[in-house]
């Protein structure tokens, strides 16, 4: 079965790791496919709809390691010592990418980007700046990135709701902890559960960002 079919299972928990000789690993705990909302996890109710797609397209992108846990049965970026956790540990990246995704109840932000703490604010920032900026250079070179124009993106860790304070992976380890918070028009379409057509210009101007602050 490919690493693809494993992320389309709706009916089974699910741990997908591919590790790879790259100092990033691109970390998705909590993917249900677009039309699960709900994850048999009585800690982490809901999942986050199509994330593990836009986690295996910038890995694969990138050559980095990939570490999904597909609509899961526990919470496994809360603690240390869950498969997920001691995947991603195992995978000894000096740059953790973890991709979660949220429903614009709880912020006005269609992306909230934390390190985990203010000391570490700099590394959100450099990445809010990135994404802005090839947003705004790709857009002036193709009009189809203008679908991206008006994504709002927080990184100041004072002002956004997804901070990242319980996450032991972000947390509690020395590698550098990216925590991107996407919203839904970055992740599914709402008539066909796939992911939007925001979300696939999205995957490459991501991807280019990582590129450009994760050196």
């Amino acid at each position: 079965m490919a690493k693809t079919d494993f992320l389309t299972i709706r009916n089974a928990s699910i741990l997908v790791s591919m590790f790879k000789n790259s100092k990033i690993t691109i970390g998705v705990p909590h993917h249900t496919p677009g039309g699960t909302e709900e994850m048999p996890c009585s800690e982490h109710k809901y999942g986050d709809e199509n994330t593990g797609y836009i986690g295996q397209y910038i890995s694969e992108k990138m050559g980095a390691s990939f570490v999904c846990a597909c609509n899961y049965f526990l919470d496994p970026n809360k603690a240390l010592n869950t498969d997920y956790a001691v995947a991603i540990i195992k995978s000894n990246p000096t740059y953790l990418i973890e991709i979660h995704g949220h429903d614009k109840r709880r912020t006005d932000n269609d992306i909230e980007i934390s390190c985990g703490n203010r000391q570490r604010e700099t590394y959100a920032i450099k990445l809010k700046q990135q994404i802005e900026s090839i947003i705004s250079e790709w857009s002036s070179e193709d009009p189809k990135w203008s679908l991206l124009n008006k994504i709002k993106i927080g990184a100041n860790f004072e002002y956004i709701y997804f901070k990242a304070t319980g996450s032991a992976t972000i947390q509690d380890m020395d590698w550098i902890p990216l925590h991107i918070e996407l919203s839904y028009i970055l992740r599914r379409n709402a008539e066909t559960n796939q992911l939007s057509n925001e979300g696939i210009l999205f995957q490459d101007v991501l991807c280019e960002a990582i590129k450009r602050v994760c050196k």
